[in-house]
């Protein structure tokens, strides 16, 4: 079972991703949290295996953020989340392993979990 956060200042954004994980996949959420300041904070205990980051947050870009977590541990997976898709290529170059377009779209997900954990999701 994966353990996965989520850093969004929107409860919403963790709602629609947890909804459309969970029928895909076993997972435990370890963890919601809206600045990268706090997600930072909780890193080390939760250890997650899968981030999903907004590239928009206060205090910190998911960007910057994902650097971070790259650095700290570069096993974790991250999938940046953003409605402007010009922020790609600067997510892929900082570590991303996926991107997502807002407003998030189930099949996106989906084919972003299959990318990077095949055996892990339910058909």
């Amino acid at each position: 079972m994966k353990k996965i956060m989520i850093i969004d200042e929107s409860n919403e954004v963790a709602n629609v991703i947890a909804n459309i994980l969970s029928q895909y996949m076993d997972f435990t959420l370890s963890g919601v949290h809206f600045t990268a300041v706090e997600a930072l904070q909780h890193l080390k205990v939760e250890n997650p295996e899968i981030i999903f980051i907004n590239v928009l947050l206060s205090g910190m870009t998911g960007i910057k953020l994902t650097d971070k977590i790259k650095g700290y541990n570069p096993s974790t997976k991250v999938v940046l989340m953003s409605e402007d898709k010009r922020f790609r290529i600067d997510g892929y170059e900082a570590g991303a392993d996926g991107f997502l377009l807002k407003p998030i779209k189930s099949e996106d997900v989906l084919y972003i979990m299959q990318s990077i954990y095949p055996d892990d999701i339910k058909h």
